[in-house]
């Protein structure tokens, strides 16, 4: 038998790969990993920063667990009932004594530091997802109207822009 034969017979039998575009569901998962990574928590401190800011109370916790990356967990009592956070504290070691910050109407909602004006920034926060979520675009399909790209450089170039 020949295998020149042999192979063309095959080539012949094969399915021809797919060129199509992609349905976007790539892309969607991505976004949505990455709201419930980044932009869900991000919602709940604001609404802790919000809270501690509006009301705030000082009271002593101690530091239970240190974690990685300065963290660490802690504990703190309000009205002799105990609550617990986490949250970053450079240079905390289990047993040491820090100043929390709590919310006297939600005693639950606590802060190792107070927070500034750019921590609960609703705004911000909406700006910055949005920005977040078109990187994970760009870097997806690079051609799509919601990339990032530099549209002074493409006019300069002489390139059309698409509405």
């Amino acid at each position: 038998m020949d295998p020149e034969a042999d192979i063309d017979s095959i080539a012949k039998t094969e399915k021809p790969v797919r060129t199509e575009r992609s349905d976007g569901t790539g892309a969607w998962t991505v976004a949505i990993v990455l709201l419930v990574v980044f932009f869900i928590p991000h919602v709940f401190a604001i609404k802790t920063n919000y809270w501690v800011k509006a009301d705030s109370q000082r009271g002593v916790a101690t530091v239970t667990v240190t974690h990685s990356h300065n963290s660490v967990s802690y504990r703190y009592k309000v009205n002799q009932k105990e609550y617990t956070g986490r949250d970053y504290l450079p240079f905390g070691n289990e047993g040491d004594k820090t100043f929390v910050f709590f919310s006297a109407s939600h005693p639950g909602l606590s802060r190792l530091k107070k927070p500034i004006l750019l921590d609960d920034s609703p705004l911000l926060s909406f700006i910055l997802s949005i920005i977040e979520i078109m990187a994970v675009n760009t870097a997806i399909n690079p051609n799509s109207k919601w990339a990032l790209r530099d549209r002074t450089a493409e006019q300069k170039n002489g390139a059309r822009l698409e509405p």
